[in-house]
């Protein structure tokens, strides 16, 4: 190469098109996405874009729920996060007050609830997206059943299963 015909440094990323860098970005860890911000001032603005937001790596949730029991009687429910995330332990954008609902199983984010009235019904809901869908309850004649909830997010981010075990001797009784 001559010295008069220096080749300027090229930086590829501002030569891809957003959409393409965003796809490619989508399917890395969460780490490493936030990694990329350091790259160039393109890719920064790319990750930390409000219209990315939901196609890029969310930080994992990780944390649990307790019921807390007060000397007074009082019972609540409580969220300990363990990555940071603040998650309201009352779930309260779900339709029926915190009184009304009991929480049964938890599976993979996804949490299984059951509203208290004469038929129960089941809902199972994100608390970190706040979004909730009703299950509908078979009514058994003789005993509660024991409920549990199976996701797999890697299979379908749609995709649970709600599972109802009775005893046997009520299956033949009914």
């Amino acid at each position: 190469m001559s010295r008069g015909s220096k080749k300027k440094s090229r930086n590829l990323a501002s030569e891809l098109c957003d959409d393409i860098l965003v796809e490619i970005i989508s399917r890395v860890p969460y780490k490493s996405s936030r990694c990329c911000k350091c790259v160039c001032k393109c890719c920064r603005d790319l990750v930390s874009h409000p219209d990315h937001r939901n196609k890029l790596p969310r930080p994992p949730l990780a944390g649990f729920f307790y019921r807390n029991n007060y000397s007074s009687g009082e019972e609540s429910r409580c969220y300990n996060s363990l990555s940071g995330a603040r998650i309201d332990p009352s779930l309260s954008f779900l339709p029926v007050r915190y009184d009304g609902v009991d929480l049964l199983d938890c599976c993979n984010g996804l949490l299984l609830c059951r509203r208290r009235s004469k038929i129960p019904d089941y809902m199972v809901c994100n608390p970190a997206t706040q979004s909730w869908a009703a299950v509908p309850a078979i009514e058994w004649p003789h005993e509660t059943p024991h409920t549990r909830l199976t996701f797999d997010p890697a299979a379908s981010s749609s995709c649970y299963h709600v599972f109802e075990f009775v005893h046997a001797l009520t299956w033949e009784a009914g």
